[in-house]
């Protein structure tokens, strides 16, 4: 008897040692279905059904998806189909984004293009680039009648330049464009931002704003090499924008991240509600470590499991929904007086390469490294080497090194996406009057009968709707419409 309680004793300390991580003890932690609640409405998964959509697939913020787009060939020549499009876009309203690589430091989640650098010069040759790059769009755009209705700057982190720098280009694009009236002109920043900068961005014509947050979890931080911003610097931060009449301020949330449990993330959402941003982006954490060299520095073995991700962005939606905010397409949160939730409403929202819009995205034209413009059946990407985008800037040419010119198949199959990731639903009767075509005639190759026995869509003769459970799965639902999906390319999981 006492061998056996010794071994039993053992065996107890082993595994309290290996769960450490785990907030329940093993004895209480589901081993079957995942129950859950969504906005008042009871759920379960099963671990074949999780298993089932947890899939590598992308997130579609453009169709065809960028790994299939090609580089200039003889018989596409993607900078002078570009310089075509500016050419014909007339009494059009545009959105403009530029994007700043720079970064004091490289937090190991990060997906973006990125360029860890504090040197001033390198710095400021990618400012005069900028400044090249807007002058060539505006000898070949008619900004007498096209206007920019958004800008955004993105990055990287924008305001790692110097107020001279940011300043420098915004007045250029002031001096190249027009704007629309109640034109959306927003930065992305972090919390170490000095209430300084706050109001210099302010008063240089800035009237959104989006905080990258990510977590409020010191641990959480370390794990990512992020600096710690505790609660009390950021809402005063919040405050402060407030206090200078940003008309949105977004902070964004990242779950699924080394060290988060159910508990220290549900507190973060309780903290971010607590300073009452006017939108939440909450995005799944992309760990993608064969494509994103940098990630490798995480330990696999400190993030939470699918099962356990899915629980918190669960416990997220319930959190926000009960403090006010509207979910939005797939990640986003907005109060529900906030352009976002009312643009949803009058089926007028976008979603891009930066995310959610209450604007059209119809015409975009990306400026810096990296960059994507947008055309109704273009795309094209800018160099992603820094040096090649400042020679063939410098040379008086477009920096675009590949693209995907559109055929009508594929903007069909784009607009469905679209559809699916803004509102949620397919009105069939729409959908034939715009493209001349019945909606189950032109998709009579695709079987839908998965999802509807996994709930995740309701396939009606007038509507295509996804279902509350199916918010959860939006990737997977759109994959369906993805005819290019069969080529190999290496994409985050859904879950």
């Amino acid at each position: 008897m006492v061998a056996n309680y010794h071994l039993f004793w053992l065996l107890q300390l082993f595994l309290n040692n290996l769960l450490k991580n785990i907030e329940i003890p093993l004895w209480q932690m589901p081993m079957n279905n995942l129950d859950f609640i969504i906005q008042g409405s009871k759920f379960s998964i099963t671990p074949d059904l999780l298993d089932k959509y947890n899939r590598q697939l992308p997130r579609y913020t453009s169709y065809p998806t960028a790994p299939i787009w090609t580089k200039n060939t003889e018989s596409i020549n993607f900078p002078l189909l570009f310089k075509e499009k500016l050419r014909a876009t007339k009494d059009q309203n545009i959105s403009l984004y530029i994007h700043i690589p720079f970064c004091k430091t490289r937090c190991s989640f990060c997906g973006c293009s990125s360029i860890v650098s504090n040197n001033p010069e390198t710095m400021g040759r990618y400012v005069n680039s900028i400044i090249k790059e807007l002058d060539f769009l505006q000898n070949r755009i008619d900004t007498k009648k096209i206007k920019i209705n958004s800008l955004h700057w993105g990055g990287g982190t924008p305001t790692h330049l110097t107020q001279t720098q940011i300043e420098k280009i915004q007045n250029h694009i002031l001096k190249c464009f027009g704007f629309s009236k109640q034109p959306e002109i927003s930065i992305e920043t972090n919390p170490d931002i000095s209430i300084e900068m706050l109001g210099f961005l302010k008063d240089a014509g800035f009237n959104r704003i989006s905080f990258g947050i990510q977590d409020l979890n010191e641990t959480v931080l370390n794990a990512c090499g992020r600096k710690f911003a505790d609660i009390k610097k950021t809402r005063h931060l919040i405050d402060h924008a407030r206090s200078l009449d940003y008309k949105s301020i977004n902070i964004d949330l990242c779950y699924g991240l080394p060290n988060q449990t159910k508990t220290n993330f549900e507190l973060t959402i309780k903290n971010i509600i607590n300073i009452s941003p006017d939108r939440i982006s909450l995005f799944n954490f992309a760990y993608i470590p064969q494509t994103l060299k940098h990630q490798q520095i995480i330990n696999p073995d400190l993030l939470p499991c699918s099962e356990d991700k899915l629980s918190f962005f669960v416990n997220a939606i319930n959190l926000l929904s009960e403090a006010g905010y509207d979910f939005i397409g797939m990640d986003h949160f907005a109060k529900k007086e906030d352009e976002l939730c009312l643009a949803k409403s009058k089926a007028e929202i976008s979603r891009g390469f930066q995310g959610y819009s209450a604007k059209p995205l119809t015409h975009l034209i990306g400026v810096g490294l990296t960059s994507i413009s947008s055309f109704p059946n273009l795309y094209v990407q800018n160099e992603k080497d820094l040096e090649s985008y400042i020679k063939a800037v410098e040379s008086g040419n477009p920096a675009i090194i590949k693209g995907f010119l559109l055929s009508r198949d594929d903007e069909i199959r784009r607009w469905i996406i679209q559809r699916i990731f803004c509102q949620q639903f397919i009105d069939k009767i729409e959908f034939e009057k715009i493209w001349c075509v019945n909606f189950n005639d032109y998709f009579k190759e695709i079987v839908f009968n998965e999802l509807i026995k996994d709930n995740l869509i309701i396939n009606s003769s007038q509507r295509f709707d996804v279902t509350l459970f199916g918010r959860l799965f939006l990737r997977n639902i759109a994959s369906i419409f993805d005819k290019y999906l069969d080529q190999k390319s290496l994409f985050s999981k859904t879950i």
